[in-house]
Parts: structure tokens; sequence; C-alpha cells
């Protein structure tokens, strides 16, 4: 038997991680053949053109956003009665967000700390670490002095350091999102994600 897998990951420590994989995958399972599908670079084109023309991998790891907005559209195959005969499967046991493995969409609230919700397509394959860097020399020259370690609160400290570095007439702000438009939202959002009242 022979499947394609498709993902971004095929370079540096992720690359060297999936080759790994797919080769302790073909040891395990030495009658099953993985085709690895690449795309290394404009990855939601790539496969959004694949699946438009019905030619999608059959597994695939990719952003949770991008693959839920193809689950309703049927481009997935939904794997709630596969999870269902696996006896060591417990949803309860999985750290979950909306709209990633399932298509429950951001009008419903749940607790991620409740585990996985379906109907299912896929299943989480890792979260984000992330992280609110600091220009020290600016913040020295603004008189904010640096933050204590184990005593700095994201909602709190960080917010009164933003308002001490912020000019609104100079157009100087105490903030800069670097990255894809959603690097703030989600960096505030997930170190509080086990409030089940924030979506």
């Amino acid at each position: 038997m022979t499947f394609v897998f498709g993902n971004d990951h095929t370079s540096g420590s992720r690359g060297a991680a999936m080759k790994w994989a797919l080769e302790r995958f073909a040891t395990l399972y030495p009658n099953i053949n993985v085709k690895f599908t690449p795309a290394a670079d404009a990855t939601e084109e790539v496969y959004g053109t694949m699946i438009a023309a019905g030619a999608q991998p059959e597994t695939a790891l990719m952003t949770g956003w991008f693959a839920a907005g193809w689950y309703t559209a049927g481009a997935f195959v939904q794997i709630d009665d596969i999870l269902r005969k696996k006896k060591d499967f417990n949803p309860t046991d999985w750290y979950w967000f909306p709209d990633t493995a399932s298509h429950n969409y951001q009008n419903t609230r749940f607790n991620p700390s409740d585990g996985l919700h379906g109907p299912f397509f896929g299943l989480p394959f890792q979260g984000n670490v992330e992280t609110l860097a600091m220009n020290l020399g600016m913040a020295e020259a603004k008189g904010i002095a640096p933050p204590t370690a184990g005593k700095f609160g994201a909602l709190t400290d960080f917010v009164e350091m933003m308002k001490k570095a912020t000019d609104a007439a100079k157009q100087v702000f105490g903030i800069r999102p670097q990255g894809y438009w959603f690097s703030l939202a989600s960096s505030i959002g997930f170190s509080f994600a086990s409030d089940k009242n924030l979506m």
C-alpha cells in the first residue's frame, strides 16, 4: 500500500525530525509505502490547489486554521469512527483548540483543557510556545524597568510597559507584532487559553 503524505517540514530541525519520523515509520510498518510530498514554500497555495483539483494527499500536516477551511467542503474524511475503535484514544487526554482538528468555529466556546470535541478530521500535532521580546535599551531610555523573573504578568506589567513606551503624537507605540497577523493575538490568547470564557 502507498499513501501520499504532505507537509512543510523540509529543512533545519523540523526537516531532520521529519526524516527521522519517515525512516522510523518505514521500520515499524514496512508494508506501507509513504510518498512524502513536501511543500516548503507557499504551503497554503500548494495544498489549496491540490485540494481544489481533487488531488490532495491522503494525509497532511498543516496549519489547523487552513485545514478547517476545507472540512465543510468535503476535502477531508471524518475520522470519528476510526478514533472510537482505538482502545488507547481518550479525547480528554488532549489539549484542544477549536477550528483546528474539527469545525467548531469561533462562535462556540469550549474549555481547551476539557479535551477534544468532534467531529474530527484530524488530530492536533503540536502546540506553540510564544514569546514576548523586549528592547532593553529602548525600555531603559523610556524609564521602564526590566521584567522581574517569575513576577511578570502579560495582562498587568506588560500592559503598563506598553503604555509607558507609547507616544501617539510621534506615532511611537509600545508593541510591534512580528510575523504574520495572528502572532500578536496568539501569543496573548494562547497564554490564557485555559480560561473557558476566552476565545
